[in-house]
């Protein structure tokens, strides 16, 4: 951040409001911002609720349908039918990770298997690019992984 701007938001002193003798057509801006923002937020709080709602109902109708051994039921222009499927869950100890993958390379899948969360990466990198960069090494690349994206974003708060 330069001098001129430190201690500012949006290049107004802390606490400074937007007026007419200082907009620049950001004041607008944020106005609108705000406005959006109250909507998406009330739509989500809606979603929410529609959302439990709907799965309430849903678990009611799987019941009914399972008491009344039916397969599905129309209505209201929709199918509403059971799905049955399965699940496994990822290994849970060191040991039964290296079982699993000893597994996958023994069926020479691993590599297509195997993935890397990309939080989890972006996390690996920087606790590495940190760590070499307190090393005196600058352009540290971690292997097999590409340069980083830097982004800016606008983030959004109650003030």
């Amino acid at each position: 951040m330069n001098s001129e701007n430190s201690g500012k938001v949006f290049g107004f002193p802390h606490g400074e409001q937007l007026t007419e003798g200082n907009d620049t057509g950001l004041g607008d801006l944020v106005s609108q911002a705000a406005m959006c923002k109250e909507a998406v937020d009330a739509l989500e709080r809606q979603l929410k609720v529609s959302k439990e709602a709907l799965s309430t109902v849903s678990d009611k109708i799987l019941k009914t349908l399972e008491l009344m051994e039916l397969e599905n039921v129309r209505g209201h222009g929709l199918l509403f039918y059971k799905e049955t499927k399965s699940s496994v869950s990822t290994p849970k100890t060191p040991e039964d990770k290296e079982l699993l993958f000893d597994f996958l390379r023994e069926q020479e899948i691993f590599t297509e298997m195997v993935s890397v969360n990309s939080a989890t990466l972006n996390k690996l990198y920087k606790d590495f690019s940190e760590k070499a960069a307190n090393e005196g090494i600058l352009d540290y690349k971690l292997p097999g992984v590409g340069e980083p994206v830097i982004y800016t974003t606008l983030k959004i708060r109650k003030g």
